[in-house]
């Protein structure tokens, strides 16, 4: 096989036979191979390692670590739910430094 290891298939080695088998209750999609995931790295430990480890998220990290509330909630390990984070990374915060600065 020309698959590596821990590489997904492509649907360009994928034979989809008969694409849609319909029956009663939904539709079976026919492949003649087994669809593998990608490898995954391990997952960071919070939400504040992950923005950390990605290296591109500099300018939210400094404006999250000036609130100590916020900076311990995102590293905290025992939230009962989920935290969401819509995190802008720094080419976003710098488009928009650009263009409150050629507003002025």
């Amino acid at each position: 096989s020309s698959r590596k290891e821990g590489e997904a298939f492509s649907s360009a080695t994928l034979d989809l036979g008969n694409l849609n088998i319909e029956a009663s209750n939904g539709i079976v999609h026919y492949i003649n191979a087994v669809l593998l995931p990608k490898k995954l790295s391990p997952m960071p430990a919070t939400v504040y390692d992950m923005l950390s480890e990605k290296g591109e998220f500099t300018i939210l990290l400094s404006l999250i670590d000036s609130y100590n509330d916020v900076k311990s909630d995102l590293q905290s390990t025992t939230q009962e739910s989920g935290i969401t984070l819509f995190a802008p990374n720094d080419k976003a915060f710098n488009k928009l430094l650009g263009k409150l600065t050629d507003e002025e």
